[in-house]
């Protein structure tokens, strides 16, 4: 009976590892063994040179601490239980993760999970005061901020971004999510009930790689559905008849 509990007590915590990561594969394929905070308190101690393990690799887990051993091993801490794997396996993970930014998944399997997405960013950002407005984006570029403080990575929250600001848009327009073809690429997109097309998915990927360098996703997002009209029939600033009275002329 005891032996039973104990199995199920594991299969809930991988479970609820595997949503932390968003991805089944990314859990499946790493050889996790999960052992108790004082079995891994005890590995520590065999190895005084362990190395700790950096913020940015701790946030794709949630694990609250980490290192490094010299047999090629990693020990991540969570709250109540720890995980041993080989650091192959985490490396390998961080690699696969960081290549979406730059060879994302096919659009339809974005579109497809893009509920998956939501509920990553939720677990990122939170859900209430996100509601899929343009006004829940007032804060957005500050908690971005704050997540890579604590040590979350572009490359995890970049999709979670993308659908959710794309949902904004969608709500905003009344729109729907389509594949947008190219010649040579295909990418998501909102095609609002006014038959234009509006974009969450190259503006938060322009962001978070660098090309704008100050974090503006409520501007991108504003700019497509408030856009500035420039008034190019004005009459000219050197006609303008106040301006003329000021040099003393009639």
């Amino acid at each position: 009976m005891m032996k039973n509990i104990g199995i199920l007590i594991i299969l809930v915590l991988c479970l609820g590892q595997q949503r932390l990561l968003g991805n089944v594969n990314h859990f499946m394929t790493m050889d996790i063994k999960i052992i108790s905070l004082e079995e891994a308190r005890v590995v520590l101690k065999q190895d005084w040179n362990a190395t700790k393990i950096v913020k940015s690799v701790l946030g794709r887990y949630k694990a609250k601490n980490g290192c490094l051993l010299k047999d090629g091993r990693s020990v991540l801490f969570f709250d109540t239980y720890a995980w041993l794997v080989p650091f192959v396996d985490l490396y390998n993970d961080l690699l696969e993760a960081d290549s979406v930014l730059l060879s994302p998944p096919p659009p339809e399997k974005i579109i497809a999970d893009k509920n998956v997405y939501l509920k990553i960013f939720n677990d990122y950002f939170g859900s209430e005061e996100y509601d899929f407005t343009l006004k829940s984006l007032f804060t957005i570029d500050d908690k971005y901020t704050e997540l890579e403080k604590d040590g979350i990575r572009e490359a995890d929250m970049f999709l979670p971004m993308v659908c959710y600001l794309g949902e904004v848009l969608s709500k905003e327009t009344n729109g729907r999510w389509e594949v947008k073809k190219e010649k040579i690429y295909e990418y998501p997109i909102i095609q609002g009930s006014d038959d234009k097309a509006y974009d969450s998915y190259f503006c938060v990927q322009k962001i978070i790689t660098g090309s704008h360098k100050k974090f503006s996703f409520y501007s991108a997002i504003e700019s497509q559905l408030k856009p500035v009209k420039l008034n190019l029939s004005a009459t000219p600033i050197i006609n303008d008849p106040e301006l003329i009275k000021l040099d003393g002329k009639p």
